[in-house]
């Protein structure tokens, strides 16, 4: 009870307080990730995802974590917040709508 999926401003929430979108370090967890010095200070433990693109190939199993809100923009695109190994970058992206994305509750 009291879990949800985020909407796009809660993902931005949880961005800023991670430490903005220069921060990812603050929500990675301290394991998985190629790049070291994640620290995971919000408790969120971002771990490595991939996503499945429209035609059914994965991209980025070891390399990114990708997360879809429940809200989207309109009937062609989502926009999903994205982290990557290789980035401090916490990037929004529009991806179609019929991407595959992992999906995180949370609990307000």
């Amino acid at each position: 009870q009291g879990w949800h999926v985020p909407s796009i401003q809660e993902l931005t929430d949880l961005t800023q307080y991670g430490g903005g979108d220069y921060a990812s370090k603050n929500i990675k967890a301290t394991t998985m990730w190629s790049i070291p010095g994640n620290t995971n200070q919000s408790g969120f433990t971002a771990l490595l995802s991939g996503r499945r693109t429209v035609g059914g190939n994965f991209q980025r199993i070891r390399g990114g974590a990708f997360y879809i809100p429940t809200t989207t923009n309109n009937e062609q695109k989502v926009y999903s917040k994205s982290i990557f190994d290789n980035s401090d970058f916490i990037f929004t992206d529009p991806l179609e709508q019929n991407y595959g994305i992992s999906c995180r509750c949370i609990k307000v």
